[in-house]
């Protein structure tokens, strides 16, 4: 058996347009798997973001991502003021896919127990895609952990969950009982990072491991493991 084929973000912004239904009468959350933060991940994943400015065309999605440097630089200017940003990709750069860098204007700023610095960004669209094509996309940087797992992380930076379309969450299962008033369909995306499902075929360890290697019994290396032979 493989791990399960989840939806590339270009195949799962499709279906979330399609989605009408769901979107009138609430949100379609999108979770990325392969950046789960609650896991270990890094939270500076930017290739689903990069897909949602690029091919959200109808939709207001909101986003989050982990760029420490950005938010302390942020946190001198005011809300509304335009700025240049460039996020992402830095803690991970090996799976975190390529930094973005777009135009944005500040939305809300706050200071968190655990997140630390936070703001909210207006982003504009790529420079290569038209504005009548590309999502409006509201951004969460954090300064700490991106634990976007409950509507309150984004309700906290005034991004109400009646405006949106679509809500990226950092998170396996749990997210589900929080959003249960809000999500009308979730998605699970895979994009690249540390908590991608195949990541045992990277990853060493000191016996068979499904699904990379054929097991037919587990008890005897379990056992060995318990008596740290």
């Amino acid at each position: 058996m493989r791990a399960p084929d989840f939806a590339t973000p270009e195949q799962a912004i499709d279906e979330a347009k399609r989605a009408t239904w769901a979107r009138k009468l609430g949100v379609v959350v999108l979770a990325e798997a392969s950046d789960v933060v609650s896991a270990g991940s890094t939270g500076d994943s930017t290739h689903l973001i990069r897909a949602l400015m690029e091919r959200g065309e109808g939709l207001v999605c909101y986003a989050a991502v982990r760029d420490p440097e950005l938010a302390r630089a942020i946190d001198g200017k005011n809300v509304g003021d335009e700025v240049s940003v460039r996020f992402g990709g830095a803690l991970d750069p090996a799976r975190a896919g390529e930094p973005i860098t777009c135009d944005a204007v500040v939305r809300s700023k706050r200071v968190d127990p655990g997140f630390g610095r936070r703001v909210a960004l207006d982003l504009d669209a790529p420079a290569h895609v038209s504005r009548k094509d590309a999502g409006k996309v509201r951004l969460v940087v954090t300064e700490g952990p991106t634990l976007a797992i409950r509507p309150s992380f984004y309700e906290s930076m005034g991004l109400s969950m009646r405006e949106a379309d679509v809500v990226v969450v950092k998170n396996f299962f749990p997210f589900r009982l929080f959003f249960l008033p809000w999500a009308r369909k979730t998605i699970y995306v895979r994009t690249r990072g540390l908590t991608d499902l195949d990541a045992a075929f990277v990853l060493e360890f000191d016996g068979p491991m499904h699904p990379r290697d054929h097991v037919d019994e587990w008890r005897s290396r379990d056992r060995k493991r318990r008596l740290g032979l």
